[in-house]
């Protein structure tokens, strides 16, 4: 073997020297690796066209997601929108309707004032009742005493009159004036109007209450 090999590197350089451009080119067409060299990038380019093949699928169903949430949500947006034009249009019904009853709300008030100011009146009512109440007790006591001495006289009928008490006098010895002849007849405790006469003698009787006088007129031939 080390002969052989030394026989052939005799040979060349016995051999005349070359172009170095062809020397270059017959090294070149010996290289091994190209093929290898080619499959993978074939085999790169491949892979790579499939990544980026996955990748822009992916984005794409990114975005054909995004427009189909887009489209729901602009369905949503515009059955909102209705919901608000019927909502608007509801409340603007309720308003036309509360104006048409505000006169009426109004008129409610105003009997609420007119309920609260007879409520005072009904109270104010009762309270002058009980005093009348009071009153008619002691009136009736009074026209019994009345009838006592209408009884006592001979009389055939009598007329009486209730007559303001004149200011600063503190007894009554005769008549008070008679301003309008008003006559009255004492029935079962009350007074009623009779007639109209003109009578010039008359007689106290009694207080039928502070500020009255009952005065009863007699005929002059009795």
């Amino acid at each position: 073997m080390a002969a052989a090999a030394e026989g052939v590197l005799a040979t060349r350089r016995d051999e005349p020297a070359r172009d170095d451009a062809a020397v270059e080119t017959a090294e070149e067409a010996k290289e091994p690796a190209e093929a290898d060299i080619t499959e993978l990038c074939r085999d790169m380019f491949s892979k790579m066209a499939t990544y980026l093949t996955g990748e822009l699928t992916a984005t794409s169903e990114d975005y054909k997601l995004l427009e189909n949430m887009n489209k729901l949500t602009s369905l949503k947006y515009l059955e909102m929108k209705d919901i608000a034009i019927n909502i608007s249009r509801n409340l603007k019904d309720l308003n036309q309707k509360y104006a048409g009853l505000q006169p009426y709300l109004d008129q409610i008030n105003v009997i609420e004032e007119q309920v609260a100011a007879l409520e005072q009146a009904a109270y104010k009512l009762d309270a002058y009742s009980k005093k009348l109440d009071g009153f008619h007790s002691c009136y009736r006591s009074w026209s019994a005493m009345v009838r006592s001495r209408l009884t006592a006289t001979s009389t055939s009928w009598v007329q009486a009159i209730l007559l303001p008490q004149p200011r600063g006098v503190a007894g009554i010895t005769g008549p008070p004036p008679c301003p309008a002849n008003f006559v009255f007849l004492v029935e079962t405790g009350f007074l009623h109007v009779v007639r109209l006469v003109s009578i010039s003698q008359a007689q106290v009787i009694c207080l039928p209450r502070p500020g009255l006088y009952c005065v009863f007129y007699l005929p002059n031939n009795l």
